[in-house]
């Protein structure tokens, strides 16, 4: 049975009106112009036709739907001709649907054409008199202010009671369609809507989009399109309220409240409820950290003799309330005291233990008047954090030793040193995990202290095992906490995301105020450095409301403002900068803020050059050394050619050092010089600069060097002939979009190989150069092919956890040779890393995906015991001792992570790790003509070595075909 006799009313009503059946035939363009015009018509006096015509039309667009879910995955299926005439005669239908519903008086709107533009509704839609969306929408037909009714979770239904026919008499209108949809609870279908191309992106849109973000649980994109909104247009009172339902779902409180203050502020309709949830949300906020800052006093005041700590307060903020709980124990000079302990002990312990009330009968056992007569310098040392001189401290030791205190000595360590020998000997013997733990704690300061990042991991894995193994609370949130400063340090951003997050929800559980402020601090840098900054900012405010300490905030406002500047949002950096309050501490961040504007002209203003003379001048770590000498001489630049000699002696001595961040500046300084020579013209200065920054001599011909700094973008290109040739731009703008005058081109005409030297982000830009030229990312030092026979090994098609939804791949052409193909459940990691090891080429055809711990694109291969997928942080540890060519046909296996100073992803990982080029694309790669290409490509590199040769070659014979390929994306890394 066809479409046409099924669909609509039952056969035995239609056959009741001869028009009814000209309808399905009328959609499908069927109809000569004399028949449209009789049925249009005779629709506005005809129940049934209209009836019809409505069911047929959402059958339709319901195949759309379907067709385009069908069509997700790595092909893209062109809209066709006759698809999109249908689509017109659609759009027609939803005019007519509008006039009969006029005519009728049922219409709640009146609908304006054509197809999926916007339009105004004249009237709003029958809604009820409570809305059961939390999210606001400006659309004008639901934007009006109703209370909220929140739907129970068993009912069935997610959203209100619309009528079919009401949402179809929206068809003209997208925002109104879309809005209707995310309202009656189809949200798959308001998404769906929005995406449309005709829907626009206005602010009212971007707002009502973060709307739909906010209600399927997408927090961070409800933030980056309502803040989309407010940085030009701060009054916004729906973007406004959809982020403050964001910052809510993220666990920001304070931030959400904040933001509902400012609804409250320009919005009398919704102020009454805005203002009673900012203050649903703060006030437990405000509670928590009461009942922290009276856990902190009552407990020092319990310290020696005072009165025990509230149990209830003691559950609320356990981790804190532990600490002092042992200080008063270690202070106890009686068994009476130590009973009066005992239910303090219970209150504390961990589900199944006994170890506090274990540590109360130890220390009665140890109860002497030797003992009593060093407590006194200890609660001072607790209460002040000052030592005695350092003869009678000697002699304290000795004495705690000689009476047995050890606890005393093992707590007045903590206190007084940290970590040190004597300190892990200390606690090793107790067998606590508690001391074991806090022992480590200090380690891990000492490590970090000292720049040692593989002690400080080494020591924060020995805490994360005893977590694992059950160990107390509050060690795993402060674990957590040391795993975000870590990956921060390191610069594993999505990492740091990941701790700090979870420990910004066991901070929240465990009453931990200020570690929760930490916690919040941590996630945005790590949200920072990934560039999401409107996520990044919400994590900066909440840390800023949770934590009183001016210099605190001033570095969360620092960064906010900094966010700004790199953003080109000038006006609000410089608003923004105004706005800070002011108080008596300092900030480094506010001093970076002030080197950028400086640096990039926008301000000249003369004391902030001199708070950084100062700073400089005051500087003591090798940190603050290096950076604060690199803003100073940059924001000399602008007007001062010599500090250039000065950046440069500053990136040796970075390339020399220890120091974590030693790696950024010394980038930082290299692309300032080299931008500053290009508008200075200085072509060969910038060269050889970029040149020595990838380790590598300046190249007398075919090369290109391109670096940019915030906004000025310099390329230098030295042609076959060894002339030299410059662009400088004084603004390449946000999106970091450039491509090589033609005069590049000409001089790079006939070059073999081109060699381009760069830095991020031109790596995961639109490739600088044409397709047909044999160009390559240079990255590190040139290796020469192998000498060992072929070995290929190919993965193909791995079968990834089912979770992941990743469709499946088309098989591979029998590879002909020897090639080994790992396929399905036999492409594992594990299998993969040691079959690559000796292989000269390798090939893998897998999906790409994102996960938590690496902000590189990772492989997604079979599942297995030991995990799925392959980062690039697993791949740079592998030995590839054939040093292979490696082909990515994965989709956007060249993109980098989004880091600021370094090329990481797989392509940096497979080079570390010893392949001598690699080859992949920066967008997503279509199933079957990409296995085509890569295997054409295989083929020809067995013939003839020289990989960006053979890949310009190919790259350009499909270019020729199809000027749109994807393939102008494929690039080289060598």
């Amino acid at each position: 049975m066809s479409r046409r006799e099924g669909s609509g009313a039952g056969a035995g009503d239609r056959s009741s009106c001869v028009e009814i059946e000209r309808v399905e035939a009328y959609l499908d363009g069927e109809l000569d112009a004399a028949a449209q015009e009789a049925l249009l018509a005779h629709l506005p006096d005809c129940a049934r036709c209209q009836e019809a015509l409505h069911q047929s039309v959402q059958l339709r667009d319901r195949e759309d739907a379907l067709r385009a879910r069908a069509g997700q995955g790595r092909e893209v299926v062109a809209l066709s001709s006759a698809r999109a005439a249908r689509r017109r005669r659609l759009a027609a239908a939803g005019g007519v649907l509008a006039a009969v519903a006029a005519v009728a008086a049922v219409a709640a709107l009146v609908v304006v054409a054509p197809w999926r533009q916007a339009a105004a509704p004249t009237a709003a839609l029958a809604l009820a008199p409570q809305r059961s969306l939390e999210a606001r929408l400006s659309w004008p037909g639901a934007a009006a202010y109703r209370p909220y009714h929140a739907m129970r979770a068993d009912s069935g239904r997610r959203g209100e009671r619309l009528e079919p026919k009401a949402i179809a008499q929206l068809a003209g209108d997208c925002a109104g369609t879309a809005a209707a949809y995310l309202l009656s609870g189809e949200v798959e279908r308001a998404a769906r809507e929005y995406q449309e191309a005709g829907c626009g992106d206005g602010p009212d849109l971007l707002a009502d989009r973060a709307a739909l973000a906010v209600t399927r649980g997408e927090p961070e994109e409800a933030l980056r399109l309502a803040d989309q909104v407010l940085a030009d247009h701060p009054t916004h009172a729906v973007a406004s309220w959809n982020r403050a339902l964001a910052l809510r779902d993220l666990g920001l409180g304070l931030a959400a409240a904040a933001a509902f203050d400012r609804v409250a502020a320009v919005d009398a309709a919704w102020a009454d409820e805005a203002r009673a949830r900012a203050e649903g949300l703060r006030a437990p906020l405000a509670a928590a950290r009461e009942r922290w800052e009276r856990a902190v006093k009552l407990g020092l005041a319990m310290i020696p003799d005072g009165p025990i700590l509230p149990l209830e307060l003691a559950r609320a903020v356990p981790g804190h309330s532990r600490r002092r709980f042992h200080d008063a124990v270690r202070t106890a000079s009686t068994r009476e005291r130590l009973d009066a302990l005992r239910p303090l002990a219970r209150a504390l312990e961990e589900p199944g233990s006994d170890t506090l009330e274990r540590a109360l009968d130890a220390a009665a056992r140890r109860l002497s008047s030797r003992r009593a007569a060093l407590v006194p310098v200890y609660v001072a040392l607790l209460r002040d954090g000052q030592l005695p001189p350092d003869a009678q401290w000697r002699a304290w030791k000795a004495r705690a030793r000689a009476a047995g205190a050890t606890d005393l000595l093992l707590g007045a360590q903590y206190l007084a040193f940290g970590a040190a020998p004597e300190t892990e000997a200390l606690a090793a013997a107790t067998g606590d995990p508690w001391f074991i733990g806090m022992t480590e704690l200090d380690l891990i300061d000492a490590r970090a202290a000292a720049g040692d990042s593989a002690g400080t991991a080494a020591h924060l894995a020995r805490l994360e095992d005893l977590c694992a193994s059950g160990g107390p609370r509050y060690l795993c949130l402060r674990a957590s906490l040391k795993r975000a400063e870590l990956s921060v340090d390191t610069n594993e951003p999505a990492a740091a995301v990941v701790a700090a997050r979870e420990g910004l929800r066991e901070a929240t559980a465990n009453g931990e105020f200020a570690l929760r402020s930490n916690a919040a601090y941590y996630a945005a840098l790590g949200e920072h450095l990934r560039d999401a900054f409107e996520v990044a900012r919400g994590y900066y405010e909440e840390s800023a409301l949770s934590n009183g300490d001016c210099a605190h905030q001033l570095r969360a406002a620092a960064a906010i403002v900094e966010m700004a500047f790199d953003r080109h949002r000038f006006e609000e950096a410089l608003r923004l900068l105004a706005e800070i309050p002011r108080c008596d501490a300092s900030s480094r961040a506010l001093l970076d803020v002030k080197a950028d504007l400086l640096a990039a002209g926008v301000s000249a203003e003369p004391a902030w050059r001199e708070e950084l003379d100062a700073a400089a001048a005051a500087a003591t770590s090798e940190s603050d050394r290096l950076l604060l000498r690199y803003l100073t001489l940059r924001a000399q630049l602008h007007e001062d050619p010599a500090a250039a000699e000065g950046l440069l002696e500053l990136a040796r001595r970075a390339r020399a050092s220890a120091d974590p961040m030693a790696e950024r500046i010394r980038v930082a300084a290299e692309t300032t010089v080299i931008v500053g020579a290009g508008r200075r013209q200085r072509w060969a200065q910038a060269l050889a600069v970029a040149a020595d920054a990838h380790g590598a001599a300046k190249p007398e011909r075919c090369a290109l060097a391109l670096a940019s700094d915030d906004f000025q973008l310099t390329a230098v290109a030295v042609s076959a002939r060894g002339e030299l040739l410059g662009d400088y731009q004084a603004d390449v703008g946000a999106a970091h979009r450039w491509s090589a005058p033609p005069a590049f081109h000409a001089a790079l005409e006939g070059c073999p190989a081109v060699s381009v030297l760069t830095f991020p982000p031109w790596f995961s830009a639109d490739p600088p150069l044409r397709a047909a030229l044999p160009w390559s990312f240079a990255m590190g030092a040139a290796a020469p092919p192998s000498t060992a026979p072929p070995r290929v090994v190919i993965v193909s098609n791995p079968t990834p956890p089912r979770e992941l939804r990743l469709a499946p791949l088309a098989p591979l052409a029998a590879p002909t040779g020897d090639a080994l193909v790992l396929s399905g459940a036999t492409a594992t990691v594990r299998r993969l890393a040691a079959e690559a090891r000796d292989a000269t080429l390798l090939e893998l055809h897998a999906h790409t995906t994102k996960i938590a711990s690496s902000d590189a694109p990772a492989i997604a291969l079979s599942a297995s015991p030991t995990g799925w997928s392959l980062t690039a942080e697993e791949v740079a540890r592998w030995d590839l001792t054939g040093r292979p060519v490696v082909l990515l046909a994965d989709c956007a296996g060249a993109q980098p992570a989004r880091y600021d100073h370094v090329a990481w992803g797989l392509p940096a990982a497979f080079r570390r790790a010893g392949a001598r080029a690699v080859v992949a694309a920066l967008v997503d790669v279509p199933d079957e003509e990409g296995g085509a290409f890569f295997a054409e490509l295989r083929q020809r590199l067995l013939r003839d070595p020289d990989v960006a040769r053979v890949v310009a070659d190919l790259r350009a014979e499909k270019i020729q075909r199809d000027p749109t390929s994807w393939v102008q994306h494929v690039v080289v890394f060598q």
